[in-house]
């Protein structure tokens, strides 16, 4: 088979501490990129001069200059740009493994897919509570070539990456079904990913770490949320939720658009619920939930809700449930339901089985005990949630408890109890409960390594568990 040529596409903006490690990564590959093409985005630090230097020295650097538009604007341009068969993208203050152009290459000698996913590995220039494994693909059952949309419904939502930095892209098909990056938002890679895995016919997953992705302070990822942060989440949301309602989509795919609608909205929810503008953040929700009912009667239709549909659908229907009295939601109310008796006993179905899952969750947990020493791991909103629901739903906290953390400082307290360090446990303890889904295997294994045996751990969650307590606690404990 032709061997096919690969382009590094890489923005840069004001990054000069880190862009010459970026780009040595990409000078120095075993195999060399066939195009590297640094879209200079209107810089005013060193970047443009680094970004010369390396032209200067390597023949296969191409320098691009443009006004500041975005990180959008700045990768659109790229594309544009190259004539390799395939794309990579590289954020300019991560950098690449020395073997991404080789091993890209020798996987694509047996399979020109549309799409080609692998994984990075995260280092932190600053301490932050994360997922190690955030960007490693999941195995999967099937690991040969498939559809993006078979691979969509392996991944979504547990294993979903929405990194576009994470693949690499055969430039045909990215020009053929139009995808580029919607210009001139935050959050640009959730709707790429989404047109890519929706349009490939063949995509495949190499497992290796090809891609460092690096945490700073006040980077585009890790910096404070703001409202206009916020509206742009409201907005690509509204973006995906349009596209994966298309017609075609919607008809062959019901059941992965209802997925896809139900916790993308629910999600977008929680996280506005985080910004402290009350108005700002009901109108926004407005928003969410009037896009996501317009498709309920094709999604809903002659489809019986999971369990994971029903906590994401009470997340959803929530809202409306608290505006009741303000009219806010009327249209919607008579529209699916005819009146508000009808849309309560409905929302009532939806709360006696999350209430009926949260407690089946809890009662796990003997918390209940005097004659039991019971450390939770973790010292934030989890295990806040924990508590309450088990205090509403079950009863009194009685057992000897403590919490558990990875570092920090031991001589503070949490609710009034003591918190020991991981690896400095009290010997008489009886269990210990990891609260966070997102953490739980690093806890677990933690726990583990210090010879803890694993039949006096307590996990609350398993592979089929979708949403957290976090997300669903609001609704239940205000009914």
């Amino acid at each position: 088979m032709e061997k096919s040529s690969v382009c590094a596409i890489v923005p840069v903006y004001n990054v000069e501490e880190y862009l010459e490690q970026c780009l040595d990564s990409l000078a120095m590959q075993e195999t060399p990129f066939d195009e590297i093409i640094l879209i200079n985005d209107g810089s005013t630090d060193n970047s443009l001069q680094i970004c010369q230097s390396y032209k200067e020295r390597f023949s296969n650097f191409v320098l691009v200059n443009q006004e500041n538009q975005g990180l959008a604007a700045a990768r659109n341009t790229g594309l544009r740009h190259s004539r390799a068969d395939y794309i990579v993208f590289i954020d300019s203050d991560d950098y690449v493994s020395l073997r991404l152009v080789s091993a890209v290459k020798e996987k694509l000698k047996t399979c020109r897919v549309d799409v080609l996913y692998y994984s990075a590995d995260v280092v932190f220039d600053f301490k932050v509570n994360m997922n190690q494994n955030e960007y490693h693909r999941k195995a999967l059952q099937n690991e040969g070539i498939m559809s993006g949309i078979e691979y969509f419904e392996q991944v979504f939502p547990n294993y979903y990456i929405v990194s576009a930095c994470m693949a690499a892209y055969k430039r045909e098909f990215l020009n053929t079904h139009k995808i580029v990056f919607p210009h001139g938002m935050y959050f640009e890679d959730n709707f790429f990913s989404l047109q890519v895995i929706l349009n490939a016919d063949k995509t495949t997953v190499l497992p290796d770490s090809l891609y460092i992705r690096r945490y700073r302070e006040n980077s585009i990822m890790t910096g404070a949320m703001s409202e206009i942060k916020y509206r742009d989440l409201v907005k690509t949301q509204e973006l995906m939720v349009s596209y994966i309602y298309e017609k075609d989509f919607l008809n062959e795919n019901v059941l992965l658009a209802r997925k896809f609608a139900i916790y993308q909205t629910a999600m977008m929810i929680n996280r506005l619920g985080m910004c402290n503008n009350d108005n700002f953040v009901r109108e926004q929700k407005k928003k969410l939930i009037e896009k996501f009912f317009e498709k309920w009667d094709v999604i809903n239709k002659n489809i019986d809700a999971d369990s994971f549909d029903s906590t994401g659908l009470l997340v959803i229907l929530y809202q409306i449930r608290k505006e009741m009295e303000s009219g806010e939601y009327d249209n919607l109310i008579h529209k699916y339901w005819l009146d508000k008796s009808c849309f309560i006993e409905y929302y009532d179905s939806l709360f006696a089985e999350n209430r009926q899952y949260i407690v089946n969750m809890l009662i796990k947990i003997p918390l209940g005990k005097k004659t039991e020493k019971i450390g939770i791991y973790g010292i934030g909103k989890h295990t806040d949630a924990l508590l309450k629901l088990y205090r509403h739903f079950i009863g009194s906290i009685e057992c000897e408890l403590y919490f558990i953390i990875t570092s920090g400082d031991t001589k503070k307290t949490f609710m009034d109890r003591q918190v020991f360090l991981y690896n400095h446990l009290p010997q008489d303890s009886t269990q210990f409960v990891i609260s966070s889904k997102v953490y739980q295997e690093e806890m677990k294994a933690a726990l583990l390594q210090q010879g803890i045996c694993e039949e006096h751990i307590c996990l609350l969650y398993d592979e089929r568990d979708i949403y957290d307590i976090t997300a669903v606690s609001e609704s239940l404990l205000n009914g």
